[in-house]
């Protein structure tokens, strides 16, 4: 059986500062390795489109060869092999040739957050998300009409202009859903890292649970906080989405995907609500019941601005 008091002791003293800071954690390990990967795999994407020509003499087409067949083994491999084993290959590949993650340590509060581990993790998911990048810009760069590219030819712009100016931009513009929904995978898989002992919140949790033996409320807690980041992570990729695609566009691709589901969304919504207020009775469970009190008037809220005109319209 669940007990809920021992959620509001979860959620006080030293263990919330642990959750605090493994939150952080994953923050960032999401974050960095969704960015940084994304410029790698912008690098990887255009080394996978380039094109060998008849008229190259044999250097350059070696060459291009080369560079071709590397970025296709890159993505390649590491999108067909688990992160958690990626992870453990680097580790130790760098204990053999003497580099200790465990070794570095930085002054202060900011060594819970950000030490060698850490560094070491970052390294890891940027590597891993790049490979998937790569794949996601190299359909994108794909999918822009070739007629924009003679175009821009026409007007006497140059391969590098053409490319950096039209097909680029285009390119991350129609990329744009699928790259938000690697920030939340990644903020999800960041959680197999704790096999190089990367403190991200899974790993505070799972010390919380040894500790406490609380582990049914344990993971309940960690589902949640999940689940939050991961809405957060979607809302701001609407907000970039409104920004980039313009908000007539995002507005209607959500009530093509989102108003068949309203009765669903306000029953979630309606669930929540009442067991945030059964919650405010339970003792030492006056905040997480609070939490979801709000999450549920916020989902009761979101569900009632949906545009049903839009569902009808089309029946």
């Amino acid at each position: 059986m669940i007990d809920f008091s021992k959620i509001g002791k979860l959620l006080g003293g030293d263990n919330l500062m642990m959750i605090v800071y493994g939150t952080i954690s994953t923050i960032i390990l999401a974050v960095v390795g969704t960015v940084v990967g994304l410029i790698l795999g912008i690098f990887i994407a255009y080394g996978k489109n380039v094109k060998i020509k008849e008229t190259d003499n044999k250097l350059v087409r070696a060459l291009k060869g080369l560079i071709k067949g590397v970025c296709s083994v890159y993505s390649t491999v590491l999108r067909g092999t688990p992160m958690m084993v990626q992870a453990l290959i680097f580790k130790y590949f760098c204990a053999a040739i003497g580099i200790n993650w465990g070794n570095i340590f930085l002054k202060g509060t900011i060594n819970y957050i950000l030490n060698g581990w850490l560094i070491a993790g970052l390294i890891v998911i940027t590597l891993n998300t790049a490979a998937y990048m790569a794949e996601i810009v190299r359909s994108g760069l794909n999918g822009v009409d070739y007629g924009q590219v003679e175009g821009a030819y026409t007007l006497g712009m140059s391969p590098s202009r053409t490319s950096l100016s039209i097909i680029l931009p285009q390119a991350l513009r129609n990329a744009l859903p699928t790259i938000g929904n690697e920030l939340i995978v990644n903020i999800k898989d960041s959680s197999v890292l704790n096999v190089i002992a990367v403190s991200e919140l899974y790993y505070r949790m799972f010390s919380i649970a040894t500790t406490t033996y609380a582990f049914m409320e344990s993971y309940l807690v960690l589902a949640g906080i999940y689940l939050i980041l991961t809405l957060i992570a979607t809302g701001i990729g609407a907000l970039v989405g409104t920004t980039a695609l313009g908000g007539d566009e995002l507005k209607q691709a959500i009530n093509d995907t989102v108003v068949p589901f309203k009765d669903e969304i306000i029953t979630i919504g309606a669930l929540l609500f009442v067991v945030g207020v059964v919650l405010l009775f339970v003792p030492g469970c006056l905040g997480v019941g609070l939490t979801l009190l709000g999450l549920g008037a916020a989902v009761l809220w979101g569900a009632s601005k949906l545009d049903s005109s839009a569902l009808s319209s089309k029946i």
